[in-house]
């Protein structure tokens, strides 16, 4: 029995490598950084999340270093029986009244959060529909619950309305959607998703992970453009607020039900008290002064000039840029030519993005200076001349 399940790991393994899906961790030093050094060579990095540089934030990280005398280095359980900290509370506090929403609620990150989401509501809607691009964390939880999964084309709203026009789901239908998509980096039209769930008395969620912190008023996200604010947002600390976790903002009632039902909180151990205090430092930052999103929408802005004469972009207004190449060998091809020009990039392949997708996904941060999105566009020609 033993040697059969070996056979059908190493023979799955083994499929995986001779597709070039094959993933790999990588020890990087720095990789938070704008520099970062792999077997001791130094790269330039353009594959980070920490959009705003926080991370390496020395009053963030000096902010952390004093709340650990305040809330020690681990919470010591779940929130529900002694890991709930004064820090939690007033992060929460904090994140409602600056988002206005009536409540919020910390997870330990954003896959979680949105895996309780679908569960825990999942037990009042019968149906989800869940746009096809959007990650895999939504989409997993959709399809492995009890709740009936529909997806509908990316961002086509038409789609979605055909979709909902069936009776059926009128009055029981959860739409859920990101604010900004991870891959392509473009943005949900939240503002007709917004009137569709009105019309069919649906229950609208939106995924914020790529957007808060950077896009909106005060950088409170991609709902507040407009300030066209959904039933259920989620926001995560993991990207511009160079941190770690998510939160949930919703009403009263539902917050009360997660807090009952759901089991991502009430088994797991809770933040880290000393996080959740840095993290508020964080957003203070983001919230009270606009500079380093200046900078990095000028980042974006001087990246966008050069790079629409390149054969394989395909356009965004975040920092999300994505070099979609198409075959996975070539894509790979494509990250090590750039690797040698001392470029950190990372190939993205199946299954995170659909066959025939493969891409380079850049990221361009506050961090990057104006001669490393130069050089970064003098590289990527390069590097194309060879596909």
């Amino acid at each position: 029995m033993n040697n059969c399940w070996n056979e059908k790991i190493n023979y799955r393994l083994l499929k995986y490598k001779n597709q070039n899906l094959y993933r790999k961790r990588i020890e990087i030093n720095n990789g938070n950084s704008r520099w970062i050094y792999i077997k001791n060579k130094k790269y330039l990095n353009f594959s980070s999340n920490n959009y705003l540089g926080l991370s390496c934030d020395t009053e963030i990280m000096q902010s952390w270093k004093d709340y650990i005398k305040l809330g020690g280095v681990g919470s010591g359980g779940s929130g529900h029986v002694i890991g709930y900290h004064p820090l939690h509370k007033k992060l929460e506090v904090w994140l409602s009244n600056w988002l206005n929403f009536p409540r919020a609620l910390l997870f330990s990150s954003g896959f979680s959060a949105n895996q309780a989401i679908i569960h825990v509501l999942g037990t009042i809607f019968k149906y989800i529909f869940v746009d096809r691009l959007s990650h895999a964390s939504i989409i997993e939880a959709s399809l492995n619950s009890n709740i009936s999964c529909k997806s509908f084309r990316h961002n086509d709203i038409n789609h979605l309305l055909k979709l909902l026009m069936q009776n059926k789901y009128k009055n029981n239908s959860l739409i859920f959607t990101e604010g900004i998509f991870s891959m392509d980096g473009d943005q949900s039209p939240i503002g007709n998703l917004i009137k569709i769930a009105k019309k069919f008395y649906s229950y609208l969620i939106v995924d914020d992970a790529h957007g808060f912190g950077i896009l909106g008023d005060e950088g409170k996200g991609t709902s507040y453009i407009k300030n066209m604010l959904p039933d259920l947002l989620v926001i995560t600390f993991g990207k511009s607020v160079g941190m770690h976790g998510a939160a949930i903002l919703c009403q009263e009632n539902i917050a009360e039900y997660f807090l009952q039902f759901s089991k991502n909180l009430i088994y797991s151990t809770a933040m880290i008290p000393a996080q959740a205090g840095a993290i508020l430092t964080a957003l203070k930052k983001i919230r009270y002064s606009s500079t380093l999103r200046d900078h990095l929408f000028r980042n974006i802005k001087r990246f966008q000039c050069s790079a629409k004469k390149l054969k394989f972009y395909k356009h965004s207004n975040t920092a999300i840029q994505p070099i979609i190449i198409g075959d996975s060998l070539l894509t790979i091809q494509f990250a090590k030519k750039l690797r040698k020009q001392g470029l950190w990039v990372h190939p993205i392949l199946p299954p995170s993005i659909p066959k025939g997708q493969a891409r380079i996904r850049i990221t361009i941060t506050a961090m990057h200076q104006e001669n490393d999105i130069d050089n970064l566009i003098e590289a990527l020609f390069y590097a194309e001349r060879f596909i």
